[in-house]
């Protein structure tokens, strides 16, 4: 996957009309049970019935410093792009708050075409701006701004603030909608996948990229696991 995505900046607003208000954490950013329940249409055809899709299940299995990146940071797991086939990005915006001085969550997998709103949760001045040269993306906002923008194309997208070095997040923008980002022991599911034979990536931040291929059945559960 390369390492930068086009973001178009669209929108400023008050806080007060954001779907994750500063200082109120939004479902996507609360540290949610890893896996992501349904997803987008496929441009090509409507959502599959109940009980046509399966189930990806799977694990971190490893030890020594890939064991403690693993349950330090979590794994963004999603199902590469499938051929002939493009997702209508989510109505839902995704948020990316900076709370405490840190960005949440650290690692925000979305679909090509989602929304992400940023918001600011301190009592002070942040920064919000992506490491591309140039910067795509690069607004400073304080307690109760708001701002949005769109990614378009797929790619991992490193956001920092300029004012708190220590502050980073990685955008992980993906071309379906199955994905998921692990728990603390390196767990995930990805619900409501079809069935079919599929690529899976596992991104981390200091671990190189890993995919294996997944074959999803109709009812089904297939595990992966994932050994750095």
């Amino acid at each position: 996957m390369r390492n930068r995505s086009v973001l178009l900046l669209v929108l400023s607003l008050p806080a007060v009309l954001a779907a994750c208000s500063p200082g109120e954490e939004p479902a996507a950013t609360e540290g949610p049970p890893p896996g992501r329940e349904g997803g987008p249409l496929a441009r090509d055809g409507g959502e599959p019935p109940a009980g046509a899709t399966g189930t990806i299940r799977g694990r971190f299995e490893g030890d020594g410093e890939a064991a403690l990146y693993v349950r330090l940071r979590p794994v963004a797991v999603y199902v590469e792009k499938v051929e002939g086939k493009t997702f209508e990005p989510p109505a839902e915006e995704a948020c990316l708050d900076q709370k405490d001085y840190e960005f949440v969550p650290r690692v925000l997998p979305i679909l090509v075409g989602t929304t992400v709103r940023f918001t600011n949760s301190d009592d002070v001045r942040h920064n919000v701006h992506d490491s591309g040269d140039p910067s795509r993306l690069d607004f400073s906002f304080r307690l109760g701004e708001v701002r949005t923008g769109i990614f378009e194309e797929p790619g991992v997208v490193t956001i920092r603030c300029r004012y708190h070095s220590q502050m980073v997040a990685y955008l992980v923008v993906v071309e379906t909608p199955w994905f998921a980002t692990s728990d603390e022991e390196g767990a995930f599911e990805i619900d409501r996948v079809p069935p079919g034979n599929y690529r899976l990536t596992f991104w981390h931040e200091k671990i190189p990229a890993t995919s294996l291929p997944v074959h999803v059945e109709a009812g089904g559960t297939t595990e992966a696991i994932f050994r750095p």
